[in-house]
């Protein structure tokens, strides 16, 4: 919850915020994600390190499982209402934008941004380009919107 207070206080205030574009808020919200998840994942790996034990590598596990339980449920209610902001004013054409806002940070979370899967950077650059691709396709959102996940 510490790691994450501040990128939930962003999240708030994007979805507040109707005068910024739809997917400007929303790569806004990834980035300060990510830069949460970063910060709690150095801490747990160095802690981690430190104490090494199987006992560390099962609190380990269980500290990312609640952190990404935790992490998802907080941020679904701001992403689904700048989604749904982007379905009213036209810019994504989707019918389900909870169930969207939970597909992209389960997406983001597990295999972009916290470490849980071992991938190679060629990988996790395919993921991206795959994620932006089907979201693409799936929103009717015009080539390119979504390009800023790739720098993500």
């Amino acid at each position: 919850e510490r790691h994450y207070k501040k990128a939930l206080e962003t999240a708030k205030n994007l979805a507040e915020q109707t005068d910024i574009p739809v997917f400007t808020r929303m790569a806004t919200l990834f980035q300060a994600c990510r830069n949460s998840s970063f910060a709690f994942l150095i801490q747990s790996n160095k802690r981690l390190c430190e104490h090494e034990t199987k006992d560390t590598s099962q609190e380990y596990a269980y500290l990312i499982h609640k952190f990404l339980e935790y992490t998802i449920a907080e941020l679904m209610p701001s992403l689904t209402a700048i989604i749904e902001q982007g379905i009213a004013n036209g810019d994504i054409h989707f019918d389900y934008p909870k169930e969207l806002a939970k597909i992209v940070l389960i997406v983001l979370s597990v295999v972009l941004a916290n470490g849980t899967i071992s991938t190679s950077p060629t990988e996790i650059e395919q993921t991206i380009h795959a994620l932006i691709s089907l979201l693409e396709k799936g929103t009717e959102t015009p080539p390119g919107s979504l390009d800023y996940l790739i720098n993500f």
